[in-house]
């Protein structure tokens, strides 16, 4: 492992990138095209929206907002670009995890990091959204700090920041170590807290004159959702997105981290710091209370990886032979991984087409001016461009006003047509029967998308509707 060198560096970043982005280069779900649709909207000079005549931060993460909008301008493809850019914070994620384990001195960290990271299917599971950028930024935080790097780490902490609100964890976290473990402060440290707080605060000071609001409205939207008996918390969903995973060779990668925790706490203490930021970031979502979306879970792995590298050097420190059936445990479990993500990457989001297909036909055939009422709004309103109203509430915040243990998203959709009128009603056929009813009077059937034509469930049908 010493020998890696700065060529070897580099194939491992252009390898690791161009394999993950050959296999899921058309990869994509609902949720991060509406991320896609605000930095379109930027690009395009309309301002950071997703409705027009709307200034609601219905996306997370402004940064990657940014960075999309600026390779907008450039290649005009959004979606493949985020796929680019997740792959690419996947590679240099590997790496960091190599560096680190220099500095913890845990060879086996760097291993686990380089082969398991890269190919874990719940983190190629995210590509496409800002999920891989995050983790990448947090690493390199984690990394500048163990360098003793401030100034780096202001500034990758700010933009960890600017990409999640949630990673406020990492540079609360490291000046209360900071505090601890250093005194006095040194001048440098000072200057890097400036830096964060004129990084974070420009920002929070545009959002509360722009959108009236410092903090994205998903948030509190999503924590709404979760009150809802349909829904499952954050916490009590981490078994739910585990349980693929209780197959094969993970439990055995379970046990190597049960066993690296230990190894943590008795003898490589210098990565509990690190180990800390998984436990708060767990803790953090858990107590928010919000609802349980696969994304979420995507940077525990980030310490998972690390305990599996701390339970291999546990055993691996034992004698040559068991640290050689170790090393093929280790790509063993690479190769299951790899066999799995090919998996994923042969079954992509059934919804990613015939989305587009309705999206593009709302663009070609209704005014300008239309409104859209839908569930999922993500790629349909990416691909349409009209106002979208959205029965989740993740972009008019009032409907989830009405969430209760009770409720349900047909409850949503029937309140949301109620108040806001929308002239175009997209619904998946017989999913709401309700509000089928419901508008039945005012609505006729405009088009229909066969879920057999798309390799798709059920049929989704386009109401025009006037009242």
């Amino acid at each position: 492992m010493q020998r890696f060198r700065n060529i070897d560096y580099l194939f491992y970043i252009l390898f690791t990138t161009l394999f993950l982005f050959s296999l899921f280069h058309d990869w994509g779900y609902d949720d991060p095209f509406i991320t896609y649709r605000y930095s379109k909207n930027l690009a395009n000079g309309f301002g950071f929206v997703y409705n027009l005549d709307q200034k609601n931060l219905s996306t997370t993460t402004p940064f990657f907002t940014i960075i999309l909008a600026i390779v907008y301008k450039i290649t005009g493809n959004i979606p493949q670009a985020a796929v680019f850019i997740g792959s690419f914070c996947i590679a240099i994620s590997g790496l960091i995890f190599f560096r680190l384990s220099k500095i913890w001195n845990v060879e086996w960290v760097g291993y686990s990091g380089l082969f398991l990271y890269p190919t874990f299917p719940l983190v190629i599971s995210t590509l496409g959204s800002e999920t891989p950028l995050y983790i990448a930024l947090i690493l390199l935080t984690f990394l500048s700090y163990f360098q003793n790097r401030y100034i780096p780490t202001a500034i990758f902490s700010s933009l960890t920041v600017l990409t999640r609100p949630d990673g406020l964890i990492v540079p609360v976290l490291l000046f209360t170590h900071y505090l601890i473990a250093h005194k006095p402060f040194h001048k440098k440290a000072i200057l890097s807290v400036i830096l964060f707080v004129l990084i974070t605060g420009s920002w929070f000071i545009f959002s509360w004159f722009y959108f009236h609001d410092p903090l994205p409205v998903t948030l509190s939207v999503k924590q709404s959702q979760a009150k809802m008996e349909i829904s499952q918390k954050f916490a009590e969903g981490l078994l739910t997105i585990a349980k693929p995973y209780f197959r094969s060779l993970y439990p055995v990668a379970l046990f190597l981290s049960a066993i690296g925790l230990i190894n943590a706490f008795i003898r490589k203490r210098a990565a509990l710091l690190f180990l800390s930021w998984a436990f708060l970031y767990f803790s953090a979502y858990s107590i928010l209370g919000v609802s349980r979306y696969f994304w979420y879970y995507a940077p525990l792995v980030s310490g998972f990886v690390v305990l599996v590298g701390l339970g291999f050097d546990w055993l691996g420190n034992r004698t040559k032979t068991l640290k050689f059936f170790l090393l093929i445990l280790l790509i063993a479990l690479f190769v299951i991984q790899v066999r799995d993500i090919w998996k994923i990457h042969s079954t992509p989001d059934s919804r990613l087409v015939i989305y587009r297909e309705v999206g593009e036909w709302i663009n070609e055939n209704t005014r300008s001016d239309t409104m859209v009422g839908i569930l999922e709004v993500g790629i349909v309103g990416y691909y349409a461009n009209r106002t979208m109203i959205d029965f989740a509430g993740l972009i008019q915040p009032s409907v989830s006003k009405i969430f209760s243990p009770q409720s349900t998203y047909q409850d949503a959709a029937i309140w949301t047509i109620r108040n806001f009128h929308p002239s175009i009603i997209v619904l998946h056929e017989g999913l709401f029967p309700e509000v089928e009813n419901l508008i039945a009077n005012n609505c006729n059937i405009k088009a229909t998308f066969s879920g057999s034509d798309f390799n798709y469930p059920t049929n989704i049908n386009l109401y025009e509707c006037k009242y």
